[in-house]
């Protein structure tokens, strides 16, 4: 089995890269407004939330994120859940908040999908009101959708060098029917959107990608392998899903429903659950310097659920829309998934051993271009364990060593 190397952010940028100097990207995520639903403390947070959102900018980070001001965001995403039920009126309080530009009470672009509440698939209402919006969308420059599809429903944008993709309800391309899951709401094709959008929108450029749905990628929601009980979507979607975003540089995967507020990992990947705005929970993200940064707010103070990792920036063409992988010359990058290891080795290869203290080859590496990763497993898919190991590269007449620890 071979590791496929991945672009980080040593390949030369054509767009900004958030890195030395660049602007922070900064945005916020809110899920399960539930327009609709009644009780003193849901009412009061929903009532809050805009203002909540629009002093943020104003707040610091945590120290234990690295501090500094939250500063101005690009936007709030929403996935789904905006309405309680499918009902015009409480459609149009929620339009009334959330505008598509910052026109409602909350001042910034709002990027949302549904959720099984809001009715796709039920309430042929609520899916061609959600429609227009989207058609309006695709005209605004600041809550633009640069792709969308033929329905006008699930689409992406991009900020800077991020690639942002909004799936709605779930990931998934088959009809399924109430017998298979609770609801039996339509995916409406979007995991053939994702699959188009992604080689069209980001290749093999390396470049960071977000995605976004209503339904929980654990237990919570997807069924399990046996196809027993009735989940929200289901066991074989989500692996066609994975299958659709293994090789892509997904930093992130975010969903609401749950009503809970977590991080946990599906496939080795970080989700964010962002709990439910009728609590007042909402999640900061800020990028910058190749480090993405994450930290919760509940009301008007700061949660504990917090995250800090190293991301890999790609590279950027903006011709015609589509990414295209710039090799940077003279240099190789190596990391290890889940490690602050960072190695820098001058020279091109092009193969590449990880071998133990013994001598003994535990993984072949597929070197394709300036950049190498190692998932921490061995030729057998097995998680490698810790201790000294090595790493080789070879080729073009040139080679190199160098010790790695795994804790």
């Amino acid at each position: 089995m071979q590791v496929k190397a991945k672009w980080m952010s040593a390949a030369l940028c054509l767009m900004p890269c958030l890195g030395s100097g660049a602007e922070p990207l900064t945005f916020f995520t809110i899920s399960d407004t539930h327009f609709g639903t009644t009780g003193a403390d849901f009412v009061a947070n929903r009532k809050a939330m805009p203002d909540r959102l629009n002093s943020l900018s104003t707040q610091n980070f945590p120290a234990t994120v690295g501090g500094g001001l939250v500063g101005a965001p690009k936007g709030l995403l929403m996935p789904g859940d905006l309405v309680d039920a499918p009902d015009s009126t409480l459609w149009k309080e929620f339009s009334g908040d959330y505008g598509i530009n910052g026109e409602g009470r909350t001042k910034m672009p709002v990027y949302d999908g549904l959720g099984n509440h809001d009715g796709p698939g039920t309430n042929p209402l609520i899916v061609a009101v959600y429609q227009n919006r989207n058609r309006l969308r695709q005209t605004l420059a600041g809550a633009r959708a640069g792709n969308m599809d033929s329905l006008n429903y699930n689409y992406s944008w991009d900020w800077g060098p991020v690639h942002f993709v909004n799936l709605n309800l779930f990931s998934g391309s088959i009809p399924r029917t109430r017998d298979q899951i609770t609801g039996g709401h339509s995916a409406y094709r979007s995991l053939d959107f994702l699959k188009d959008d992604l080689a069209k929108h980001v290749g093999a450029s390396g470049r960071p990608v977000f995605i976004m749905q209503h339904y929980s990628f654990d237990g919570t929601s997807l069924g399990p392998p046996d196809g027993s009980g009735k989940p929200w979507w289901l066991f074989e979607d989500g692996e066609a899903t994975y299958q659709a975003i293994k090789d892509y540089n997904v930093i992130g995967l975010l969903h609401g429903h749950t009503h809970g507020r977590k991080i946990y990992k599906w496939h080795g990947l970080d989700v964010f659950d962002d709990g439910t705005a009728q609590n007042g929970d909402i999640f900061v993200f800020r990028i910058a310097e190749g480090r993405m940064f994450m930290a919760n707010r509940v009301g008007d103070a700061w949660g504990s659920i917090k995250l800090e990792k190293t991301i890999g920036m790609g590279t950027v063409s903006t011709e015609r829309g589509r990414a295209t992988a710039m090799v940077a010359a003279g240099e190789t990058w190596f990391t290890i998934v889940g490690m602050e290891t960072v190695l820098r080795l001058p020279g091109a290869y092009s193969r590449g051993q990880i071998v133990d203290a013994r001598g003994r080859i535990t993984r072949n590496l597929d070197v394709t271009g300036p950049a190498v990763e190692w998932d921490r497993t061995d030729s057998h898919g097995l998680r490698a364990p810790r201790g000294v190991y090595f790493l080789k590269l070879t080729g073009n007449g040139i080679s190199a060593r160098r010790s790695l620890l795994l804790d």
